[in-house]
């Protein structure tokens, strides 16, 4: 993606700022992210990518139906699912091209030929099977187009991976068909997941980049303003993200739609567009995030209490949709939300072998049983097979989780390099062992940067340039927010050079090939107040006490088997421990390690901090196998004990907000 401006004042009634074409004089440097096949994963990456491809990805029929039948290849029925008495006939279709878009970047990030040759049946498969009018799509569902949106992701992706203008061709082709009359757009107002039609915008900004076309840009516009004037009490409409209005939509719906006026702002400059998504950004956050970082979700975005879970597609959609606005704005505050969402709240939701994942989770889980999941299992829904969403499975009752999951390393891993041609810079947003292959215009050479670290266990980054030719480059690295100072040397000479208001550190010189520079953040333990408690972080990792279970492993029931079970699981420790009111950074002990083994395994993981605590007597299981919330009115043990906690993504059963004692 393209962003052209800094953001400016905004116009205070929405239709003026449409009215006026408002734009902003200043230009900021152009950046774009590289095709998945030039981005490559090292030591743990490489190794969670690789679980991943043993894992679900690698094994999607294991998830059930629609992930054991043809998918986009094939005419699928959702009576066929194994839990049928809801259910739309587009359902399979969404589910499997979410499957679909993670699995072809994950092929070409590890070079696996298998998954690649599957993705691309699918593909060969809908661009030989047109619908009667032309358009692309499935082969036997008519109202397609919200699955469309996640399929043309995935078409997009293959073009800039392969280059075939053919591809290209049919994808422009496809929305002109849709939209043959760009002055007569169809009826927008909508409801329920019918409005995710429009997220077309995304794509139709990205097809206006790759053909140089501007009317795409103006369509999209188009379609944004219609939806917005077809629903102007809706949340998700940009005038009602522009009053801060506090939005209780469903989760995942919401996330979508805020990327529509980032990639607006990023086609088209607008401050309108920017200023929208800043202060809907900001809403999130003060009325919905929870300790790990991400929305709460069960369906409806639902508040900050300690009991809350999120829907696990809401981490994908929010890595995806905050990439945005990381690539928008170049400001390294997004890709602190978005590391701290991946590593939390992201990993935490998956089976440390990729094997099973949860329907929802949450920073407070203690028991997960086939009937944990009371945002269903007691709702009006009646929706008794909903039970076990909490649980560690391999697929679910519903199945869009288990299609969304396999994007979310991918995702990541896409906005950890941007470059901008104009300017000759790379940037790193986003951290972890890896590699980029850059082809830089107007370079005579390639250049490949290996960053060589343990992030986010250890605060040390080293970056190794390889290029046949020496090459004039603006190198800029992210200082997050939670680093109070930082150091840089390049080819061990220490570097005097200061964060930029954008909080990035920039080097400018002549890279030549074997030219090393080291990035070392400063850390330290951060005590954060709650409504209720206190949770704890140390850089990007927020810290759970890890509860041990008693599981009992699932092999008979639907979407399930010896290979790939399902697992309950109920404590086998205590759990329900209070910290001191008045804690500080320095009252909170960090462990290091050095461990070789794979880290975000709770046996393996290479830090750890200790703090005191005492058992908090009132705060226990009740009649109900539901994690408790944190009591008003705190009693406990008058022993002190300290415990151990670990990184949130290490853990299943846990503990992450904490209720505090005088």
């Amino acid at each position: 993606m393209t962003t052209l401006i800094k953001m400016g004042t905004c116009c205070a009634v929405m239709g003026l700022c449409w009215a006026m074409g408002v734009q902003a004089a200043e230009e900021n440097p152009v950046l774009r992210e590289l095709p998945a096949s030039k981005v490559g994963p090292d030591s743990w990456l490489k190794e969670l990518l690789g679980r991943q491809l043993q894992g679900l990805t690698g094994h999607p029929a294991v998830m059930g139906f629609p992930f054991n039948k043809g998918m986009w290849a094939d005419s699928m029925d959702k009576n066929e699912r194994e839990y049928p008495q809801w259910g739309s006939d587009w359902w399979p279709y969404e589910q499997t091209a979410y499957y679909l878009d993670g699995a072809l970047r994950c092929a070409y990030m590890t070079g696996d030929k298998n998954l690649l040759a599957l993705c691309r049946k699918n593909i060969d498969s809908v661009l030989a099977n047109p619908k009667k009018d032309g358009r692309l799509g499935s082969l036997n569902v008519d109202n397609d187009e919200w699955p469309m949106v996640m399929f043309m992701r995935m078409l997009i992706e293959e073009y800039e991976n392969s280059g075939d203008s053919k591809l290209l061709a049919a994808i422009e082709n496809h929305y002109e068909v849709m939209y043959p009359d760009k002055t007569k757009l169809p009826d927008l107002k909508l409801s329920g997941f019918e409005q995710r039609r429009v997220i077309h915008v995304e794509n139709l900004c990205r097809l206006a980049q790759l053909t140089g076309k501007k009317e795409y840009v103006e369509l999209s516009e188009k379609l944004y303003e219609k939806f917005c004037a077809d629903n102007p009490n809706d949340s998700k409409a940009m005038a009602n993200m522009l009053k801060d209005i506090v939005s209780h939509e469903h989760a995942c719906s919401y996330h979508y739609f805020l990327e529509l006026p980032i990639v607006l702002y990023i086609a088209t400059g607008k401050p309108m567009y920017h200023e929208a998504a800043r202060k809907a950004f900001k809403m999130l956050e003060n009325n919905h995030e929870l300790v790990d970082g991400l929305s709460s979700g069960h369906e409806e975005l639902s508040g900050k209490r300690d009991d809350k879970v999120h829907e696990t597609c809401n981490a994908i959609d929010f890595v995806w949709t905050c990439g945005f606005m990381l690539v928008a704005t170049g400001e390294a505050m997004y890709a602190d939300k978005i590391e701290k969402v991946f590593f939390n709240a992201g990993l935490g939701a998956l089976g440390k072998d990729f094997k099973t994942h949860q329907y929802y989770s949450g920073p407070n889980q203690v028991i997960l049983t086939d009937s944990s999941s009371h945002w269903n299992f007691d709702s009006d829904w009646g929706l008794k097979s909903s039970g076990p969403r909490m649980c560690y499975r391999p697929g679910h009752d519903t199945e869009c989780c288990s299609g969304n999951i396999h994007r979310l390393v991918p995702a990541y891993m896409k906005r950890m390099w941007l470059v901008d041609d104009k300017a000759a810079s790379v940037t790193v947003p986003l951290y972890g062992p890896s590699y980029a292959q850059i082809n830089l215009a107007g370079q005579a050479s390639p250049l490949t940067i290996k960053e060589n670290t343990r992030y986010p266990f250890e605060d040390k980054i080293s970056f190794e340039f390889k290029t046949q030719t020496p090459q004039k480059l603006k190198f800029r690295m992210r200082i997050p927010r939670w680093s109070s100072s930082f150091s840089v040397s390049c080819n061990g000479t220490t570097q005097a050079l200061e964060k930029g208001a954008d909080g990035f550190v920039l080097i400018e010189r002549e890279f030549r090939d074997g030219d090393r520079v080291d990035l070392v953040l400063d850390n330290a333990p951060v005590v954060k107040r709650t409504i209720k408690g206190i949770s704890l972080s140390y850089g990007p990792l927020v810290f759970s006490l890890p509860v041990k279970a008693n599981v009992k492993k699932i092999t008979d029931k639907a979407k399930t088997s010896h290979e790939f079970p399902a697992f309950e699981m109920t404590p086998a420790s205590d759990w329900n421990y209070a910290l001191p009111a008045k804690l500080t950074a320095s009252d909170i002990k960090v462990i290091r390690r050095a461990n070789d083994a794979y880290p975000w395994e709770e046996s393996n993981t290479p830090i750890r901090i200790m703090v005191d605590a005492k058992t908090a007597t009132n705060w226990t299981i009740l009649d109900k196998p539901f994690t408790p919330q944190i009591p008003e009115q705190i009693q406990v043990s008058a022993d002190i004990k300290t415990i151990e906690l670990v990184p949130l993504g290490c853990t299943y059963l846990r503990v992450t907000e904490f209720p505090v004692y005088e």
